[in-house]
């Protein structure tokens, strides 16, 4: 029996049909958690390779005016900046001259598939950065990490706040109350109140009970004492989520973030994308995924955190 000569390239144009099939359906399925979807809700095209991520502190209180006084002319502060800057991930696969020869069927489907499952992880993995570098490893446009207890206000602006615990507690009901009482009480460089609104709670999934303990919706009784005391944090704040998260790399830590969480942001230059090709002197085809992304932080009072003990 003969078997009909073919072109790597012949191979790949014929093949590819199915292949990005399986590649488009897989992208689309949603067969796990979103993490990264839950925490960053502002996720914007760019056309940039660096985007400074900055905003402005605003004009302060009115002056009340004396008899003959003169108004006071405000002036309008810049925030530190933060750069992001663009980077490009990629992962491909190939199928050899004989694989392609006596095994290509069956790796027809499996192998997309597994590809596209790569590129959703790594996006997991790299949305996670300003969660996972919150306490050390990453600084920001005011010398600081995500949570610190000396940020600057904006320059030119005098005086500091902190949006974490100054010192480390277990997650537990009663540091969830002291998180949530730290949060409502950040104000914005000018003094005033923020008034941010208790969102979701990111914890190690080594805190999954008491996770469910504390922030079910059922959890109407505070777990923290055998009295049957109300949960003021579920009656109080019914739609607040507590999200145990595999995809955060500390034990120990964990954050509290505001609904208002938009300075926290995902800048997406080219969403993953299918490419194929042919290598005829190597007589193998190949199939690629790529996409090119920033994440950063513009402005850190948008959380609460708590390293841990």
């Amino acid at each position: 029996m003969s078997i009909t000569p073919h072109t790597t390239k012949e191979f790949a144009d014929g093949l590819n049909i199915a292949i990005t099939k399986y590649y488009d359906d897989a992208m689309l399925k949603h067969d796990d958690t979103d993490y990264v979807g839950i925490l960053i809700k502002n996720q914007e095209p760019t056309d940039k390779k660096t985007d400074i991520l900055s905003g402005m502190a605003g004009f302060g209180y009115a002056v009340e005016l004396s008899e003959d006084g003169d108004i006071f002319y405000d002036m309008i502060k810049e925030r530190y900046d933060h750069t992001i800057t663009q980077g490009v991930w990629a992962l491909g696969f190939a199928l050899t001259f004989e694989l392609q020869l006596f095994d290509y069927k069956k790796r027809t489907k499996l192998l997309p598939k597994l590809l596209v499952t790569s590129i959703k992880k790594t996006i997991q993995l790299l949305g996670h950065r300003p969660l996972n570098l919150g306490f050390s490893g990453l600084t920001y446009g005011d010398g600081k990490t995500l949570f610190a207890i000396d940020h600057p206000n904006a320059p030119g602006i005098a005086g500091t706040f902190s949006n974490r615990a100054a010192s480390g507690g277990t997650f537990a009901y009663s540091t969830l109350q002291s998180a949530i009482v730290g949060l409502k009480a950040l104000t914005n460089d000018r003094g005033f109140p923020l008034d941010l609104t208790p969102d979701l709670v990111t914890i190690p999934q080594s805190l999954l009970f008491t996770g469910v303990e504390i922030g079910h919706p059922s959890a109407k009784e505070d777990p923290s004492t055998t009295q049957r005391a109300i949960n003021v944090i579920v009656a109080q704040y019914p739609n607040l989520k507590i999200l145990p998260d595999p995809w955060k790399t500390s034990t120990t830590a964990w954050e509290l973030w505001a609904k208002e969480r938009d300075p926290l942001t995902m800048l997406w230059r080219l969403k993953p994308d299918n490419k194929y090709g042919a290598d005829e002197e190597k007589r193998r085809a190949w199939w690629t995924s790529a996409f090119c992304v920033a994440t950063g932080v513009g402005d850190p009072r948008i959380a609460y955190g708590n390293p841990g003990a």
